[in-house]
């Protein structure tokens, strides 16, 4: 891959000595009391001499967040506590679960970091997907407080290390600190593994057939048409085999380095690794302040500059593209206003352009009104017109009776929250699911009025690129 090969190098990590890191983990250890109350402690301490930048070789049980044109790395080994869940309150499940852990979580900063440790948390679409089949292993909906997180934000570099109590033996849980650092290091120090030449990928299956999918949104522009929809988005799969197993950590490497400004999202568990690369931000909430992405409208990237540019007029000046773009807006703010003192909207869309494709685009900015928590946000904002459709119920009844697939993760949501409650998810699009040489690539498109079905399928393809191109070098 030698358009991409100086990623690696720059990947390449400078880890501290593991003996300087172990006596920095006993010299704190030996002071740690805990309390009677406390179900989970967790140590954080400042790491200057650690690099991160992608995600390093692991076996299971890792999960990663980054966006790296913000410079904001996380990287998860292990759980020390982690709640699967599902059904239609699992956000509120989420949430309860959250502040009864945080209400028993004995947080220790001994050097002042000022870093706050976190959950990662992900969810499935549908809220009764029952994640069998190729999902099986993976939950519908997680909340996971991992044993060590390393997170980096610009030149800043924290570690969190974490642990139930019922572990209550200081030395057993100093032990596997040591451990899962270790761990971590040697991965570190070891980076991602050389892929050499391109890899071809064979599909070898897709979900519905193309035939079958156009047929599918025949069907939902009639029901457009008669007045039962405004619009839906239906989703296809394929699926690709490469000569070779298909490693997360080459995948994430290209990724950061064709979409810096997408937020890498991806986690490993039961032999298989999800991984998405989306331009699309569901919330992010920071103190009160909270923050949107309306993302609908879609159209190819030109090679020539001039091309390229008539493009991007040509979408921003689309009727189709417009109403399609606003029924995302109009979602998204509806949701908001009973949660929101106030809600900004920009008066018209920008562009988003990615490497082979442009988005319409609006940031929505709003304050939330007291004691409004991130998981109220995410019950209201999910599932927007952007994945699902409008109106939100008829839509999402639609695709349960008419849409042959099993979505699992893909266009649900994953990120991370923080002990004071502030956090930032992203919609799961540009997904796969990865197991050994096989991979799952997901896609879908909107369907309004006057869509084309032909033109939507043809989305679809445009949007797999993203995925296919980077797996060709993992």
């Amino acid at each position: 891959m030698p358009e991409h090969s100086g990623l690696l190098s720059a990947m390449t990590a400078h880890p501290p000595p593991l003996q300087y890191v172990d006596e920095l983990i006993h010299h704190h250890v030996r002071d740690i009391e805990i309390p009677a109350t406390s179900e989970v402690i967790s140590l954080t301490l400042p790491l200057p001499d650690l690099r991160l930048h992608g995600l390093p070789q692991l076996d299971e049980n890792w999960t990663y967040w980054a966006h790296p044109e913000q410079e904001h790395y996380l990287l998860g080994l292990g759980s020390a506590w982690e709640n699967p869940l599902e059904g239609i309150g699992r956000f509120r499940a989420l949430y309860r679960i959250w502040r009864e852990k945080g209400a028993a979580w004995h947080r220790l900063d001994p050097e002042n970091s000022g870093a706050l440790p976190l959950f990662f948390c992900a969810y499935a679409f549908d809220p009764d997907d029952p994640m069998k089949g190729r999902w099986s292993g993976l939950p519908n909906s997680l909340l996971c407080l991992p044993e060590l997180l390393l997170e980096r934000r610009g030149n800043d570099y924290h570690i969190t290390f974490s642990a139930h109590t019922q572990r209550s033996d200081l030395a057993l849980i100093e032990a596997r600190w040591r451990e899962l650092m270790e761990r971590l290091v040697t991965a570190l120090a070891q980076g991602p593994s050389r892929a050499g030449r391109r890899t071809p990928l064979i599909r070898v299956r897709q979900e519905p057939t193309a035939q079958e999918w156009l047929e599918l949104v025949k069907r939902a522009i009639r029901d457009i048409d008669t007045g039962r929809l405004e619009k839906v988005v239906p989703a296809r799969c394929i699926e690709v085999q490469a000569a070779r197993r298909l490693d997360p950590s080459r995948l994430m490497a290209v990724l950061d380095c064709l979409y810096p400004t997408a937020r890498l999202f991806g986690m490993g568990r039961a032999g298989k690794s999800v991984v998405a690369a989306t331009p699309e931000r569901q919330i992010l909430l920071q103190d009160s302040e909270v923050t949107c992405d309306a993302i609908g409208g879609t159209i190819h990237r030109a090679a020539g500059e001039a091309e390229d540019r008539v493009l991007g007029e040509q979408l921003l000046n689309s009727p189709k593209m417009r109403r399609e773009h606003a029924f995302v807006i109009e979602a998204i703010v509806g949701q908001l206003k009973p949660c929101c003192e106030e809600i900004h909207t920009p008066p018209s869309p920008a562009l988003l352009p990615l490497r082979n494709l442009q988005h319409l685009w609006t940031e929505i900015h709003g304050r939330t009104k007291r004691d409004v928590h991130l998981f109220d946000l995410i019950e209201r904002l999910h599932p927007t017109p952007a994945v699902n459709g409008s109106p939100t119920r008829t839509a999402f009844e639609w695709l349960q009776q008419e849409e042959p697939l099993q979505r699992g993760w893909f266009s649900g949501a994953g990120g991370w929250i923080d002990a004071e409650g502030n956090g930032e998810l992203a919609v799961l699009l540009r997904c796969a699911l990865l197991q050994g040489e096989n991979a799952l690539l997901y896609a879908g498109a909107g369907v309004v009025a006057d869509s084309s079905a032909e033109e939507e399928l043809a989305e679809t393809e445009l949007k797999f690129t993203t995925m296919l191109e980077a797996l060709e070098n993992a």
